[in-house]
């Protein structure tokens, strides 16, 4: 038994449709990657720590405020660059939302001393009381 093909115009005729599934796989399975990577890549500003045999691991009672001070003078406050203009405001936004929790200051180990007491004394005026300086602990066991 044999299938008949019809058309209106006696011949016949290809039927072509673009099937849109494979790229919506691969958009969404981007998009996934995208989701689980971008935390990961945020959370951190690279940057070479001082090295400390003898630094305590922070206890996980509040979450953290994390303040990143880079070698040529950048500021991060949360991840999120601030700039040393506005670094101030930042601190005191984030105390007005809690003063209680604990401040980590990662200064990069080339970065000017005195940007690292500018970010303490804004600490300080927020009303912060625990600031924390972090070190790389693994490097200095290591030497």
């Amino acid at each position: 038994m044999r299938l008949a093909r019809r058309s209106i115009s006696g011949g016949s005729q290809l039927q072509s449709e673009i099937n849109v599934t494979p790229l919506v796989d691969v958009c969404l399975v981007l998009l996934i990657i995208f989701m689980i990577v971008t935390p990961l890549m945020v959370g951190q500003v690279q940057l070479n720590l001082p090295r400390a045999a003898s630094a305590d691991k922070v206890g996980e009672e509040h979450p953290l405020l994390t303040i990143s001070v880079k070698a040529d003078g950048t500021i991060f406050a949360g991840g999120a660059i601030v700039g040393a203009e506005r670094a101030g405001e930042e601190i005191a936004a984030a105390a007005a939302k809690d003063n209680q929790r604990p401040v980590v200051l990662r200064v990069d180990r080339d970065a000017r001393y005195g940007d690292a007491v500018k970010i303490v004394e804004y600490c300080r005026q927020a009303g912060f009381h625990e600031i924390g300086l972090a070190a790389d602990r693994s490097a200095a066991t290591a030497q």
